[in-house]
């Protein structure tokens, strides 16, 4: 896989983790006025489940199942860099407290793993497909 198809995974899926962050405990990341405006607002005397986090999508959930199976430094420098503010790497290295060089390896490393695991999911899907007309 390119670096810049992983990056593109990583990047949709850190945009997912923003769009839920909220700013404060019990408040919607949405504003009222948006959601009323999209006519997302649910009524009080609407029954069934409301579900506060948007479903991420099936490549999301993969990417995200992905990030987690990495080792906790690899996944702490990739979650920084994706899920936090845009700020150069050294400034995320500071803030979660690794030497810039070693963020920078562990984001490299943890890349490639994600890397391995699309491109062992893909070699699946192509030996899959060359055997469709079986099924």
């Amino acid at each position: 896989m390119s670096n810049s198809f992983v990056h593109a995974l990583l990047l949709t899926w850190g945009e997912w983790h923003i769009r839920q962050a909220v700013t404060e405990p019990g408040w919607s990341s949405i504003s009222a006025l948006s959601r009323m405006m999209a006519g997302t607002v649910t009524g009080a005397g609407v029954p069934g489940h409301r579900i506060l986090a948007a479903d991420m999508t099936p490549d999301q959930a993969r990417t995200h199942r992905n990030v987690m199976a990495l080792p906790d430094s690899q996944r702490i420098a990739v979650t920084a860099k994706y899920c936090g503010p845009r700020l150069p790497n050294a400034k995320l290295a500071e803030g979660v407290g690794m030497a810039s060089e070693v963020f920078r390896g562990n984001l490299a490393r943890g890349r490639a793993a994600i890397a391995r695991a699309e491109k062992s999911r893909a070699a699946v899907l192509r030996r899959r497909r060359k055997y469709d007309f079986l099924y």
